[in-house]
């Protein structure tokens, strides 16, 4: 076969698989949206068990939250995409769609604690919003090299 005719194959097989498997955009940027919501509620879980009663649990959450961050991240830039699209911009479009919901799943994660372990004596604050987006975006940048 000659090798214009094989690499019109080859795309053309590359195709079929992406349009089976890969992500669009959209597709993408909820899929980050999703992984970055639950990233935050495992960390102020985290941060609200080390300064409030059960450390115990608060190295095991802030272990989870690592690994949430770790695979969960890994796998959304290693995951094929259809048509070519920059990752970075595609995260920072998520980062900007899951922000404002940050504030409203600290006081969740606050109201669940009181409800489950106990008064919340030390509350979580804007500070601790900005050491999550904070870890985040280290990953991120050091994932997109």
């Amino acid at each position: 076969m000659p090798a214009k005719k094989r690499i019109a194959a080859w795309r053309k097989a590359r195709d079929n698989v992406l349009a089976l498997t890969g992500w669009t955009r959209r597709r993408w940027i909820s899929e980050a949206e999703s992984m970055l919501c639950v990233a935050a509620l495992i960390f102020f879980q985290a941060r609200l068990a080390e300064r409030n009663g059960p450390k115990r649990f608060a190295a095991a959450w802030m272990t989870e939250f690592e690994s949430v961050v770790g695979v969960g991240m890994m796998r959304l830039f290693t995951h094929p995409v259809k048509w070519s699209f920059d990752l970075r911009d595609a995260f920072e479009e998520a980062v900007l769609h899951v922000d404002p919901t940050i504030g409203l799943l600290r006081v969740l994660v606050q109201r669940e604690f009181i409800k489950g372990v106990g008064p919340v004596r030390r509350p979580l604050t804007e500070d601790d919003d900005a050491a999550f987006w904070k870890l985040v975006r280290e990953q991120a940048r050091i994932l997109t090299r």
